[in-house]
């Protein structure tokens, strides 16, 4: 099946933004196909999905899943140097699917984009993402979000994805998670605070 994929870099005042016409079975091999396609055909404007609040994504993981606390700080860093945090091919970290509702669903590169954030970057176009949907930028399928997690579990995903989560940390059993975070800030404000009460002891 054929999907549509926006890649965007932030360049100076505005972005390098392309649109895509990728084929893939779901979104992982979308976005697979796509390396390697991409790189000569950016342009300077800004994208479809460039005023979109980073506040209102959704995360695919708890905070529990957020595996190393010290990446994101070295992320950090290295975006206070003017430094973009991407893939060693370029392609960018953060990389999203259109889910329902028109809402944006994040399915890799959150200690990516929690660094972004905590350095106060607060809408999509200020951070290099890549956004994969149906074409003219349409949700996804249920079947294609299944795909984000345990193959054992899908099914149940499939009844109502906005349940869960994943965290690939946790024993084959215990990787399905009822949600606790519903956007992108209260993953934020959890990960501050466990930060700060890290940082006392």
């Amino acid at each position: 099946m054929q999907r549509a994929v926006e890649l965007s870099i932030p360049f100076n005042t505005t972005q390098k933004t392309g649109t895509f016409k990728i084929e893939g079975s779901n979104p992982y091999q979308v976005v697979e196909n796509l390396r390697g396609l991409w790189r000569t055909k950016l342009e300077d404007k800004h994208g479809h999905f460039a005023g979109y609040k980073i506040d209102e994504i959704i995360p695919i993981h708890n905070l529990s899943g957020i595996k190393i606390f010290g990446q994101v700080e070295k992320m950090r860093q290295g975006i206070r140097k003017y430094r973009h945090i991407k893939e060693a091919d370029q392609l960018p970290n953060i990389k999203l699917v259109v889910a329902e509702e028109n809402k944006l669903l994040l399915f890799d590169g959150h200690h990516s984009l929690l660094a972004y954030f905590l350095e106060g970057r607060k809408f999509l176009r200020e951070v290099p993402y890549l956004v994969v949907s149906k074409p003219d930028y349409q949700p996804v399928s249920t079947e294609e979000i299944a795909m984000f997690f345990p193959a054992a579990k899908r099914g149940l995903v499939k009844e109502n994805w906005r349940k869960y989560t994943v965290n690939w940390q946790s024993s084959v059993n215990n990787q399905l998670e009822q949600r606790g975070v519903n956007n992108f800030k209260e993953l934020a404000d959890r990960f501050r605070k466990r930060d700060e009460s890290s940082s006392q002891h």
